[in-house]
């Protein structure tokens, strides 16, 4: 993902501890508990609600969590624009038809709280709106132990339709895919692409599941980035600065 943009701003401690504390420019955590939230990933998880009520923490939390990894593709290499796979209708895609774009892969964690899941794909999609004639965007939903026991709870009370509702949104300008297994003798073929790449630079070999995932194919395909802990923000200005130096 090339160079990076930093995040600037001098942090104030706060004296006492019942004292949010605050970044420069007014920015401080609204509860008591931001800190604790965001150990237990809500930064990723409930990332709209969070930047409203802890920005300071889920910051501090994206900077200790943040990391950028580079992998060169040789010609005689196997090419990610040889893959294929199903989107969320069935359909079978082709990755041929991405080459000549700067491409994300993004694994999103499943969820059934309401609106949660829609939220997490137009903020995604949005990334495509703004450069829609450069760009393509792959979105993989994935689960951990603990989404899926989250996901039986809901689906014992109010279901999951918000979940599938915005899986199945018909006219979306980004590739919503099945469901997706990331690491394992089960991971989905373009994880294991994937995690190929980077086996070295993995911790234990594996795709990171508690922290955001972005991959970024460049158009010709010899290179691939994967940005693990990203915030949205983050990504938009690392795509930039791709779009200016690579097409």
């Amino acid at each position: 993902m090339i160079p990076l943009l930093p995040v600037t701003g001098v942090l104030l401690a706060a004296a006492l501890a019942d004292v949010p504390a605050v970044l420069a420019g007014g920015v401080m955590d609204r509860l008591d508990t931001c800190d604790e939230l965001a150990k237990k990933n809500k930064c990723l998880t409930n990332q709209e609600q969070m930047l409203k009520d802890c920005p300071l923490a889920c910051r501090k939390w994206e900077e200790a969590t943040y990391r950028v990894e580079y992998a060169r593709i040789g010609e005689d290499d196997p090419s990610f624009f040889e893959l294929s796979a199903k989107n969320s209708t069935g359909s079978t895609l082709n990755f041929d038809m991405f080459d000549g774009y700067l491409t994300i892969v993004a694994n999103v964690l499943k969820s059934c709280i309401p609106g949660q899941m829609e939220q997490v794909f137009a903020s995604i999609e949005h990334l495509h709106d703004v450069w829609p004639y450069a760009l393509e965007v792959l979105i993989f939903p994935f689960s951990t132990p603990e989404s899926d026991e989250e996901v039986r709870q809901f689906q014992m009370s109010i279901g999951c339709d918000s979940y599938t509702d915005a899986v199945e949104k018909k006219g979306r300008r980004i590739h919503v895919m099945e469901e997706a297994k990331l690491n394992g003798n089960d991971a989905h073929p373009v994880y294991r692409y994937l995690g190929k790449q980077f086996k070295l630079k993995l911790d234990g070999g594996k795709i990171p599941t508690d922290v955001a995932s972005f991959f970024i194919v460049t158009p010709d395909g010899d290179r691939i980035e994967a940005h693990f802990g990203s915030s949205r923000t983050r990504l938009k200005h690392t795509l930039a600065m791709h779009l200016e130096q690579d097409l």
